[in-house]
């Protein structure tokens, strides 16, 4: 019974004996093994806690001597709680793990593009480029993956974008909720938000953020800044004219919009749909316009 326990079995004979002797050793390596990996485990479990509880200690001592208000408190010391807990997380998101460093710059590409294949999928032009079978297209988007997607982690309240402030990348809400507020809008005023994109015509023409996008929970957040996005893009002549009748398709379709909003026209779309009460949005003039390369047909609101 590999040293554990009795049996009534004895060895009657040299070999018999050999073959005990054999096993009992290993038997005692093996038990030996195990209780000195759960001991290690165990310290290695307690070190993390006495680690997490001696820097909340800090925090908690720092809140309070600097007067900081409850309600804050709160929320400072949720957002680190759940930092915490993501860093030691072998399953999170966003986790560095250091041997993928060691990977070949096209595995840790295609390693990349899969892992953020959800957001692109969302994404009308992401979605094209993923579909399209010329390798080009291909080479091109694990260049916007690896260069312009950058994550972002949102407390509960967090502001993630104000209305009026200029558009300078757009957002995809990976994980957790947001609440996005369109004052002049009753039905997408309280909208909540979860895997889609936000403000992604700022991608394809200049614009002001037309509503209030804030945390519900702790969020995280994919963002694509426009410069970043449109030096990538400018690098291939011809995704640089797929790109640009996008843009031409999307302007168009927000002019028929009967309202403005940062959240997807197909969305915007099927509100328009349900209500024809609404205004006619101004009208859009046309110029060309991207980070100052003339990138994209890119267009500005009259007035």
């Amino acid at each position: 019974q590999l040293g554990v326990g009795s049996t009534e079995i004895e060895a009657i004979n040299l070999t018999e004996r050999i073959f005990s002797i054999i096993v009992s050793f290993m038997a005692l390596l093996s038990f030996s093994t195990v209780i000195s990996s759960m001991t290690s485990l165990l310290a290695a479990l307690q070190k993390l806690k006495n680690d997490e509880m001696e820097q909340f200690s800090g925090l908690r001592k720092f809140l309070l001597h600097n007067n900081i208000d409850p309600d804050l408190s709160i929320r400072v010391t949720r957002f680190l709680k759940h930092s915490f807990t993501m860093k030691h997380k072998a399953l999170s998101k966003d986790g560095k793990v250091a041997i993928l460093d060691m990977l070949s710059k096209s595995l840790h590409e295609e390693v990349e593009v899969q892992r953020h294949n959800e957001c692109l999928q969302e994404s009308g032009f992401l979605h094209q480029l993923l579909l399209d079978p010329c390798t080009d297209a291909y080479q091109l988007l694990c260049s916007v993956v690896t260069t312009c997607l950058q994550h972002a982690v949102f407390a509960l309240d967090d502001v993630v974008l104000a209305q009026g402030t200029v558009a300078t990348a757009c957002y995809y809400i990976s994980d957790g909720r947001c609440r996005y507020d369109h004052s002049t809008r009753e039905s997408l005023r309280l909208a909540r938000l979860s895997n889609v994109w936000v403000a992604e015509m700022c991608l394809w023409t200049p614009w002001l953020h037309m509503g209030n996008l804030e945390a519900q929970d702790i969020s995280r957040l994919i963002s694509i800044e426009v410069a970043t996005f449109c030096d990538v893009v400018d690098k291939n002549q011809r995704i640089r004219r797929m790109a640009s009748d996008y843009a031409v398709d999307f302007v168009r379709d927000l002019n028929i919009l009967k309202h403005w909003s940062d959240l997807n026209p197909a969305i915007l779309k099927e509100e328009d749909q349900r209500s024809s009460s609404f205004p006619q949005s101004p009208s859009i003039h046309g110029r060309k316009c991207c980070s100052g390369k003339g990138l994209f047909s890119k267009v500005l609101p009259s007035g």
